[in-house]
């Protein structure tokens, strides 16, 4: 994978410092106007010609266009940033702003937490604070977001999704709230004006308000449920397990790495960050999962590479389905029918 992070990618973050420790920090929550500004998202996306050069018989090169295919360029440094078909239309970095905004129905108010740009610009993302909270312990309050991605290489589409991050260690948590997909998100293709997308706007507020009803539904259960040994190792077995170790049905059979890794997250699960108090609990083994993903999985990369690949990591590579798949498998092992 290309670096995330270079130089001409910029981000920015409020408060305490997030996990992924990038960005210049502001003194507050920005509007839409200031987050563009602060993550330096104020240019375009434009189409242009594409072609390629070859060599006729006598050896001679030969310029040719490439009919049904258009480059993304990026409008402020001259740079292509894809390659896409005749039909694709940039959402342009304003306007996904401006989705956001008509989404939260507070179009001029301060909400925006942290945004940037990665790869070059190729993937844009917000994240953007909502009033709603669950408060699972007085001590234990998971806040909701909504993160909006997309994409200038027409690798992604535009995508909206609601997150709920854990305040006390700020961890991102799961999405896998609902076994169908298309609760979990709002995803638009670039093929047009996003602001006439007002249909997909009121489902986003549906998939939020649907969403917050079943975490707190979730929360209940998994604070109240304490798995036995065996649930944990088969939890942990589920999560580790490669396919050339299918049929291995105990932790010390797994390569040195997952014993370790288990090993972490199973001590997270009893002393880390917010878990005192429902220690024991299937909600704490959770968040033993998302912390140790969030701040302790390895992603590999150079030194100067590896907070922005755990950022990619955590909201859309493997960290992200690590947590999905270990809400999941929990709730499939304590026998957890809610959400």
């Amino acid at each position: 994978m290309a670096h995330e992070l270079t130089e001409v990618d910029l981000m920015f973050y409020t408060g305490e410092k997030p996990w992924h420790k990038l960005g210049v920090e502001l003194p507050e929550l920005a509007t839409a106007a200031e987050a563009i500004e602060a993550a330096n998202l104020g240019w375009n996306v434009g189409l242009q010609p594409l072609y390629i050069e070859t060599v006729d018989d006598s050896g001679s090169p030969n310029v040719k266009r490439v009919s049904d295919r258009m480059a993304t360029v990026r409008d402020d440094i001259q740079e292509a940033l894809g390659v896409v078909s005749l039909k694709y239309q940039p959402i342009q970095n304003v306007e996904a702003f401006a989705f956001m905004d008509d989404v939260t129905m507070d179009p001029n108010g301060p909400k925006y937490v942290t945004a940037g740009s990665l790869m070059r610009g190729k993937r844009v993302w917000a994240l953007a604070k909502l009033p709603t909270f669950i408060e699972v312990t007085q001590d234990d309050i998971v806040e909701e977001y909504l993160l909006m991605s997309t994409s200038h290489d027409g690798t992604l589409m535009f995508n909206v999704m609601w997150t709920p991050i854990r305040v006390v260690c700020n961890n991102t948590l799961s999405m896998a709230l609902s076994r169908a997909k298309r609760d979990k998100s709002i995803r638009i293709r670039h093929l047009g004006n996003i602001q006439s997308k007002i249909t997909e706007a009121q489902n986003v507020l549906g998939i939020m308000q649907n969403n917050h009803l079943q975490l707190q539904e979730l929360t209940n259960y998994l604070v109240d449920i304490q798995p036995t040994e065996e649930q944990v190792e088969k939890v942990m077995l589920r999560l580790f397990r490669t396919d050339d170790k299918k049929d291995v049905i105990s932790i010390d059979k797994l390569a040195p790495q997952s014993q370790t890794a288990i090993h972490d997250i199973l001590l997270l699960a009893q002393e880390g960050a917010g878990n005192a108090q429902v220690a024991g609990t299937a909600w704490a083994l959770y968040n033993g999962v998302t912390e140790w993903s969030d701040h302790f999985r390895k992603v590999g990369g150079t030194k100067e590479d590896v907070e922005p690949k755990k950022l990619f990591s955590n909201w859309w590579g493997g960290s992200a389905q690590l947590k999905n798949l270990a809400l999941e498998t929990i709730k499939d092992e304590c026998k957890i029918e809610a959400a």
